[in-house]
């Protein structure tokens, strides 16, 4: 076999160094997007030995790659992706694509999609010089904690007969029918070459201490015949637990791999009546727990196939769920022609039509959750009409869940916000109370029952209250600090920053301010403490805390915090002790964003990634001190050929003495006594993101900031603060005083300068060319250019009404049409097209599911009849911002970008589509780039 992986070792490069003048760097191009490379989905072993990723170009055939970080060794497996460990540390599954490019062909000669290449399965056992390797994946899974098996699934696989009696009181096989669609299930021991198979499986689960495995079978040449079976990788043989007529699914297994849970019907009808199965070792079969004449079940109602069926933690429950039984459809007696077919719009409807149709095949499989009390044996029906929803903490270990519902307030999510009931509900009886109504924040429930804490917006104080007593204490009222946020600028209440946890026994309940963490005793017989001793706050310096052991729910007495400094934009770690109060211990901190921390399982070594502008977020490995660090990974070597771009963090006074911040790009190669063009793009905040680093990317709907600033832009990039009632003015105010203090600047070309923006920055786009004349060109995506009518609308991608949006959050106008007409009037820029005298390039597609589309149309037509330069781009069948996918029609727009900004800020020729158009008739033909 040919191996898929190669061995490097690290090794120092010494490169000679060049002037620039000898050999000056390379624009980036828009043909340089496909081979940008990003890593994703990085992991490290449990033993702390070995750490993956996945390095994937834009377009093309990625790779997996490995790193022993005992070692000092590296290995790349092509085409490898969604890699898992083998909890023992010996091996390493991963899929194989197929070559890029083989599916593009395959694709463009429209082949269909069941007859192109699958993905192959690859093992990898560490030491062995030789890899397994397995056709027609469709699904694997490895164990959690222990145990040499994987289990996976083929399709269409169809080797020599089973290896295994599938019966324990079979003397030989039984044979199995392998059909052309059925899956093959493979058991495999990698490290001893061992393998069970099994044909015609539709389910399987594996236990995550890898002692057990169930899985579903059809039998026969029969779909309603079923076998469930369990297979004990100790015995390595398979026991039947149900073989019989009928259908199972829904296949659950407890971590400890002796228990297993399926729900099964013996109807043939189309509509099937369920029933709940369970089997635990030492059962010669699975026995009927709940079906629909079971006491607790609702009557109508049966087991629902829609609900999820799995074990608790501790393997003391099973969570199920019930549903109404549905209705037999009627058969058809007219004709297609015959039937009305509408939508009927009542005013008192908690949903709009648009919105229930969206939401219609939820509501079809909506199921309710219920648990059954293994010990007990018995099932208590939670959930209902009334009270839909369910949140257990602590894994569902507990005796105790958290209930909601919002039904009551559906109707005021059209204009006023999101509110639930809360309920307490006892899992051992079914019984709830409420605890609270029409809530708009969080609200979370403590591991052990006793305590329900939430944020309350009215009173901006966290609270408290005791579930036995129903005390309520103010946890945070006599602390003189904000738990709101700080920078709230929407019409709406603020919410809070939010809570890290609950200690391990339950008694303390963890608070963020905008800084630090406070340490508070819900029952208030202890004073809050600062863990940090006010460090956050003096330093500008928040800190949040970052779960290194995911198998723990709970806040550590020792964590990891990740710090940002508002100050200086720069990020790293430290440690916290939760005993007792001191300031943190800081292991990191560099001007640079970071993140993605992984702690190995059994040992202090860790993962990260950090970056900055000029530095793609690399992969590094160390200890939980961040000691001797290592680098993994060197993605994207060929920046280093292009002229690229530097940061500067600027700040200004706006014209209403506002301070503000804002990011200023530069090429690497700037000169500062040349001129330069200047793009200002804007998004609400953005200062913060200073030492992130943007990859050169086709656009999905804005400027990419290394394209443009390599071919010689500036890119500035405002804060924007907002008042309620003009957001209009407000957005004026910080860009135009943010663009008049560049200009200030002697290399910033005041005569070619432009301004873009998508959606919320679209509007503002908008906004700004009916108020100044400052900027040569233009380009709004998705804008809205009327909120009267805007107001009114519906956003298609959820179906919902979008009085929202203006009267509560992100437009900011803080009241209705009728109570401000004449805010959503001087806030939109339609009213004012007259006074337009900038080239508009507008960008709207005809399925937005955001901003409706006659947003574009309602501005264009104006400037059309006005005779004002102004050109729309709509993408057919594409959405909001072009979907990731839609490679060409990013690269079209990324091309008609730069002509755009290129013929207005650099006075090169006009393309084609803009001094001419393209006529739909010649669609698809003829793209008008080429230049006049």
């Amino acid at each position: 076999m040919k191996h898929l992986y190669s061995i490097f070792t690290i090794s120092l490069l010494i490169i000679s160094t060049i002037s620039f003048a000898q050999n000056p760097k390379k624009k980036l191009d828009h043909s340089d997007y496909a081979s940008w490379e990003k890593i994703e989905r990085e992991q490290i072993s449990h033993n702390g030995q070995w750490a993956m990723c996945e390095t994937n170009p834009a377009r093309g055939d990625g790779r997996l790659d490995l790193f022993g970080l005992k070692k000092n060794e590296k290995l790349q497996f092509e085409r490898g992706t969604r890699a898992k460990f083998g909890p023992e540390n010996n091996y390493i599954a991963f899929r194989v694509k197929p070559q890029f490019e083989t599916i593009r062909k395959l694709k463009i000669a429209k082949t269909k999609k069941d007859k192109l290449p699958k993905d192959s399965l690859f093992v990898f056992v560490f030491g062995a010089d030789s890899i397994q390797k397995y056709e027609k994946l469709k699904s694997f899974a490895c164990p959690k904690d222990d145990g040499n098996w994987m289990a996976f699934m083929l399709d269409g696989y169809n080797p020599p007969a089973d290896t295994t009696e599938a019966d324990s009181t079979a003397t030989k096989p039984e044979k199995i029918n392998t059909k052309e669609n059925g899956n093959r299930l493979v058991l495999l021991n990698p490290i001893e070459g061992k393998e069970h198979h099994f044909d015609r499986v539709k389910e399987f689960e594996i236990s995550d201490n890898g002692k057990m495995l169930s899985f579903i079978q059809t039998l026969g040449d029969s779909i309603d015949s079923v076998r469930v079976a369990v297979f004990d990788f100790g015995l390595e043989r398979a026991t039947n637990i149900i073989k019989q007529k009928g259908y199972a699914k829904k296949l659950a297994v407890n971590d400890s791999g002796d228990a297993a849970a399926f729900i099964y019907s013996a109807d043939t009808a189309k509509q099937k009546v369920y029933d709940l199965f369970f089997w635990q070792k030492g059962d010669n079969a699975a026995k009927m727990i709940v079906n629909k004449e079971t006491n607790s079940v609702p009557e109508g109602w049966a087991v629902s196939e829609n609900g999820k069926t799995s074990f608790s933690k501790d393997g003391s429950k099973i969570w199920y769920a019930t549903a109404p039984i549905p209705e037999k459809e009627a058969e058809d007696s007219l004709m297609k022609d015959e039937i009305a077919r509408l939508d009927i719009w009542h005013w008192q409807d908690s949903k709009l039509q648009p919105q229930q149709k969206k939401q219609l095949k939820q509501e079809q499989k909506r199921s309710y959750r219920a648990v059954y009390h293994i010990k007990e044996q018995k099932p208590v029906q939670l959930c209902d009409k009334e009270m839909p929803n369910l949140r257990f903490p602590f894994e569902g270990n507990g005796d105790f869940a958290l209930g909601t519902d919002s039904k009551n307030y559906d109707i005021l999510a059209s204009w006023d916000g999101w509110y639930r009931d809360y309920y307490f509900v006892d899992l051992n009886s079914g019984k709830r109370k409420i605890l609270l109504e029409k809530q708009a924040s969080s609200a979370y429930l403590s591991p052990d029952g006793k305590y329900f804490a939430w944020y309350d917006q009215g009173d901006s104080c966290w609270k408290a209250k005791n579930t036995t007593n129903q005390e309520v204490k103010n946890l945070t009222a006599q602390i003189p600090r904000p738990f709101y946020n700080e920078k709230h600028d929407t019409p709406a209440l603020p919410n809070p920053y939010g809570i890290a946890g609950w200690d391990e026994e339950n008694k303390y309940l963890f608070i963020y301010d905008r800084y630090d963490i406070w340490k508070i005793d819900p029952g208030m017989k202890k004073q809050p403490e600062n863990l940090s001793k006010n460090w956050g706050r003096k330093n500008k310096t928040s800190l949040r805390f970052t779960r290194l052991n995911r198998d723990i729910n709970y806040v550590p007495k020792e964590i990891m915090v990740k710090l940002f400094d508002e100050k200086s934009k720069m990020a790293g770690f430290a440690k916290v002790s939760t005993n007792k109060a001191a300031e943190p211990k800081v292991l990191i901190m560099e001007k640079a964003s970071m993140g993605n921390l992984h702690k190995a399982r059994f040992s202090d070594e860790m993962t990260w990634r950090k970056g900055n502008v000029q530095q793609y977020p690399e992969m590094y490995a160390g200890n939980t001190s961040f000691k001797n660090e290592t680098l993994l990974t060197n993605t994207n070597p060929q920046q280093k050929e292009y002229n690229w771009m530097q940061e500067e963090l600027v700040s200004w006074t706006s014209t209403d003495g506002t301070k503000l911040e804002g990011i200023l790009y530069k090429p690497e190669d700037f000169d500062p006594n040349k001129k330069y063009p200047m793009l200002v793009y804007f998004y609400e905040t953005y200062s913060n993101e200073l030492y992130k680093y943007y990859s050169p990317a086709p656009s999905r709907s804005v400027i990419n900031f290394p394209y443009f600033v390599s071919n010689g832009y500036l890119i500035f990039i405002p804060d924007i603060v907002y008042g309620t009632g003009y957001p209009g003015q407000d957005a004026y105010k910080a860009i135009v005083s943010g663009t008049l203090k560049m200009m200030e600047r002697p290399y910033v070309d005041a005569e070619h300068m432009g301004i873009q923006g998508q959606s919320w920055g679209g509007y503002q786009v908008a906004y700004l060319v009916t108020q100044t004349n400052l900027y040569a060109a233009a380009e709004a995506g998705a804008p809205v250019s009327n909120m009267t009518s805007a107001y009114g609308g519906i956003r298609w991608g959820s179906g919902m009404s979008r009085m929202f949006q203006y009267e509560k959050t992100q437009s900011r106008i803080g009241g209705t049409l009728w109570e401000k007409p004449m805010q959503y009037l001087k806030n939109s820029p339609v009213f004012m097209a007259d006074k337009i005298e900038t080239p508009l390039l507008i960008m709207h597609n005809d399925n937005d599911g955001a901003v409706p589309w006659y947003q574009g149309i309602e501005l264009f037509v104006a400037m059309r009849r006005l005779q004002k330069p102004c050109w729309m781009l709509t993408y057919n069948g594409d959405s909001h911002n072009l979907k990731g996918e839609n490679w060409g029609n990013r690269m079209d727009l990324s091309r008609r970008l730069q002509q755009f900004f290129d013929h207005y800020l650099k006075e090169a020729p006009a393309p084609k589509w803009m001094s001419e158009g393209v006529p739909a008739i010649q669609k698809g033909k003829d793209y008008g780039f080429e230049l006049e």
